[in-house]
C-alpha cells in the first residue's frame, strides 16, 4: 500500500492515480530513470543516472526522452481528475538531476485530455505488422497529434531502407563487449526474475522463437558473441531483424532543435502523444532508436571511446542513410519508431516497480 509521508494540498487518491499512470511511461530499455517527491499540490520529478546507464543513454539525453513522456502523462492524467498542471523544467540551477516541478491546480474549467483512457494500454509491440498501408484519416489523425518536429514515412521502399539502416544497431551491439555485457546485464530471462526485477527486458518481449531464445542464451557469453560476430552472426541478426520489422505501415521520426537535454525533453512529449493516439487508432509501436543513440555519440563527441573506428563507420553511415531517405538533413534525428496494425499482440508487457519504489522521502533530499 502507498502511503505519501507528506503534506498534501489534494486528495491522496488524485495524486496515486496521476502517479501510477506516470510510471507506466515508456522508457530506453525499460530502466525506469524517475524519481518523485511530493509536497502539497506539487510533484517534483528527478532523474536517476544510476537507473540508466547503457551505451545508448549517452550524456542522459535517452533519460530526457523518458522523462518528457512521464511529464506528459502527468498532464493528460491530471486532466481527468480536473487539474491544470504547470510545469516548470530544471527548476534548480545547482541540481540538473532536478527535472521538473508540476503544480496541480483544480480548474472546473479544464477539458479532460482524450488520450487519458489510454494510458493504461500504451505498450511496445516486437512482433510483426500488418504490412497493408494506413488510411488517410489515420494519418492526418498521427499527424495532429505531433507538431512540426514529426514525420511520418509511408512509402514501401522507404520503410524498407530505414528499417534496415536501423537495424544496424544488432551488428553494433553484438560486436562490441561493452554493448554486449551492458545488455544482458538488463535482461531477465524467466518470469520470477522480471517480477524480482522489473526494470530491464524480459525476454518474452523480445518476441523470440524458440531457437533464438537458446540461441540468444549462448550469445550472452562474450566470448561466443565475438567469434559468432566474427562469423557474421550479428549481420545475420540485423537482416533478420529487418525482415520482421519491415512488416509496418509507416516509421515516425522525431527531430531535436539541438543536442541538449530541453530538446529531448519536448521529444518525449511529442512521442508521448503521437504512441497514445496511435494506441487510440488501434495501431501498435515500436521504438527502433538504437541505432540513432549509437550515431549520436559520435556526432557529439567524436573522440568518445565506446566504438572503435570501424563501429563508429557503420553507426555514421547508418545514420546518414536514414537521413537521406527521409529526407532530414538539418537537424538531429533523435527518435524513430515503426507503427502499423497488428497481427497479433504482444507476448507479453514490459513491468514495473511498486510505487513506492519511485518516492523520494523528503529527509533524503
Amino acid at each position: 500500500m502507498t502511503e505519501f509521508c507528506y503534506t498534501l494540498d489534494m486528495p491522496e487518491e488524485d495524486l496515486k492515480q496521476i502517479l501510477e499512470t506516470a510510471i507506466r511511461a515508456p522508457s530506453g530499455d525499460n530502466c525506469q530513470p524517475w524519481r518523485f517527491r511530493v509536497k502539497e499540490n506539487v510533484i517534483e520529478l528527478f532523474n536517476q543516472p544510476e537507473a540508466d546507464d547503457t551505451p545508448y543513454n549517452f550524456r542522459q539525453l535517452g533519460s530526457m526522452v523518458s522523462h518528457g513522456t512521464v511529464i506528459e502523462s502527468i498532464i493528460i492524467k491530471a486532466s481527468t481528475l480536473g487539474y491544470r498542471s504547470e510545469v516548470i523544467l530544471f527548476p534548480s540551477v545547482e541540481d540538473q538531476n532536478f527535472i521538473a516541478r508540476i503544480t496541480l491546480i483544480k480548474d472546473q474549467d479544464i477539458t479532460p485530455d482524450s488520450l487519458s483512457p489510454f494510458l493504461s494500454l500504451r505498450g511496445t509491440n516486437r512482433k510483426p505488422f500488418k504490412t497493408d498501408s494506413l488510411s488517410p484519416e489515420e494519418i492526418r489523425t498521427l499527424m495532429s497529434a505531433g507538431d512540426s518536429s514529426f514525420k511520418l514515412i509511408t512509402d514501401e521502399v522507404k520503410i524498407k531502407s530505414l528499417v534496415k539502416a536501423a537495424s544496424a544497431n544488432e551488428i553494433l551491439l553484438f560486436r562490441n563487449k561493452k554493448t554486449h555485457y551492458h545488455f544482458f546485464k538488463i535482461l531477465r530471462w524467466t518470469e520470477k526474475e522480471a517480477t524480482e526485477h522489473p526494470d530491464g527486458f524480459f525476454i518474452k518481449t523480445l518476441e523470440l522463437k524458440p531457437p533464438e531464445e537458446k540461441a540468444m542464451r549462448l550469445i550472452s557469453h562474450w566470448p561466443i558473441a565475438k567469434i559468432l560476430s566474427f562469423l557474421g552472426v550479428n549481420k545475420k541478426i540485423a537482416a533478420t531483424n529487418t525482415a520482421t520489422f519491415s512488416h509496418c505501415g509507416a516509421i515516425g521520426l522525431i527531430t531535436a532543435v539541438n543536442y541538449d537535454k530541453l530538446s529531448y525533453i519536448q521529444i518525449g512529449r511529442v512521442l508521448a502523444r503521437v504512441w497514445l493516439t496511435a494506441t487510440q487508432l488501434g495501431l501498435s509501436l515500436q521504438p527502433l532508436a538504437g541505432l540513432l543513440f549509437f550515431a549520436h555519440r559520435v556526432l557529439i563527441d567524436p573522440n568518445d571511446s565506446l566504438l572503435n573506428q570501424e563501429e563508429k563507420k557503420i553507426a555514421s553511415q547508418s545514420y546518414k542513410e536514414i537521413q537521406e531517405v527521409s529526407n532530414i538533413q538539418n537537424q538531429p534525428i533523435a527518435m524513430m519508431f515503426r507503427l502499423g496494425h497488428q497481427n497479433e499482440p504482444p507476448s507479453a508487457i514490459s513491468a514495473r516497480y511498486d510505487l513506492n519504489h519511485y518516492l523520494i522521502p523528503m529527509l533524503l533530499i
